[in-house]
C-alpha cells in the first residue's frame, strides 16, 4: 500500500477515485469457504466452516475458555455437512431447531465471524492510515473500498448456511448480483440475490457507507443489463460505482458489444437524470 501511494500519489482524487483493498479470496472479506477452482465445492453447496488450522483452533481454544466451555474449543461444528451438502438435511442448519441456535452455535458463529471482522479491521485500519498521508487537503478525494461477497444461495432459510461457512452471522434471527433476479434462481436453492441485495443497501444506508457493485457472472442479455441498471439507481440510495466484469474477448462479440453499448448509454442518462446526484462512476474489469 505504502508503494503504491508513493507511485501514484500525483493522481489520487483524478483520475483514481477508488481503491479496492483485497481482504480474501477474489478480493472478498470472506473465508475461503466455497472452493470452486479445485473441484471441492460445486454450486449450490454450503460450504464448510474454515477453522482447523492450528492458529484458528488455538484462538477457537482460548475463547471458548473465557467463555466458561472449555469443550467447545477442541473442535469446529461437527454436523455441519461439507462442501456440497445441502442445509435441509445437515443437523447444524435444521430450520426451527439447528445446532445454530443452541448456545453452542451462537458462541461459534459469533466467533468465526468475528475473526473475519478483526481480520478487516487489522487491514482496512492500516491502509486508512496509508490513505491519509496522501491526501491531506482533500480527505475524501480517493473512496477506500472493501467487498463483500453476494453469497445468495440459501438465504431464504433460517440459517443462512452458505453465509455462515463464508463467516458471515447473518441468519434470519439477525437480520438487518445486481444482475440477478430472484425468479432466475432454481427453487430447491432457496436463493434470493434481490432480497441480499435489498439487506445489503438498508445497511449501507444506517450505517451511512457509500455502495458500490458489480455483476458476478459474464452476462449481455437485455434483461440482466436491466437488473443491473434498477439496482444501481435504486432511490434513495443508487449505487456510487459500478464494476463491470469482464473485459474479455467475448464482450467484443458484435452482439454482445451492441447491448453492452446500451447498457452503458442507460447507465449514463440515468445518471444525468439525477438518479445518483451525477456522481456515480462506472469502470471495466478486465480478468483472463
Amino acid at each position: 500500500m505504502v508503494s503504491f501511494i508513493d507511485k501514484f500519489q500525483s493522481l489520487m482524487g483524478n483520475p483514481i477515485q477508488e481503491i479496492t483493498i483485497g481482504l480474501g479470496p477474489s478480493g472478498e472479506l470472506r473465508y475461503p469457504a466455497h472452493p470452486f477452482s479445485d473441484g471441492r465445492w460445486k454450486f449450490p453447496g454450503i460450504g464448510e466452516f474454515q477453522c482447523y488450522d492450528k492458529y484458528m483452533m488455538a484462538d477457537l481454544k482460548q475463547a471458548a475458555f473465557q467463555a466458561g466451555k472449555p469443550d467447545w474449543g477442541y473442535a469446529g461444528p461437527q454436523d455441519a455437512g461439507s462442501y456440497n451438502s445441502f442445509p435441509l438435511g445437515e443437523p447444524f442448519f435444521k430450520e426451527g431447531q439447528g445446532t445454530f441456535l443452541s448456545d453452542y452455535g451462537r458462541f461459534f458463529l459469533e466467533w468465526y465471524s468475528g475473526k473475519l471482522i478483526e481480520h478487516a479491521d487489522h487491514i482496512l485500519s492500516k491502509a486508512v492510515k496509508v490513505l491519509k498521508t496522501c491526501q491531506q487537503d482533500q480527505p475524501d478525494a480517493v473512496l477506500l473500498v472493501a467487498k463483500v461477497a453476494g453469497i445468495h444461495w440459501w438465504y431464504d432459510t433460517e440459517s443462512h448456511a452458505a453465509e455462515l461457512t463464508a463467516g458471515y452471522y447473518n441468519t434470519s434471527y439477525r437480520d438487518g448480483c445486481l444482475e440477478m433476479l430472484d425468479s432466475e434462481q432454481p427453487e430447491i436453492c432457496c436463493c434470493s440475490p434481490e432480497g441480499l441485495i435489498r439487506q445489503m443497501r438498508e445497511a449501507a444506508r444506517r450505517g451511512n457507507i457509500p455502495l458500490t457493485g458489480e455483476n458476478a457472472i459474464e452476462r449481455f442479455d437485455k434483461e440482466a443489463f436491466s437488473q443491473i441498471v434498477r439496482n444501481a439507481y435504486h432511490r434513495p440510495q443508487a449505487v456510487r460505482a459500478f464494476t463491470y466484469f469482464r473485459m474479455r474477448e467475448a464482450l467484443f462479440r458484435t452482439d454482445n458489444w451492441k447491448s453492452f453499448v446500451n447498457f452503458v448509454k442507460q447507465m449514463y442518462n440515468k445518471s444525468q437524470d439525477g438518479g445518483c446526484n451525477g456522481k456515480m462512476y462506472s469502470k471495466l474489469c478486465k480478468t483472463g
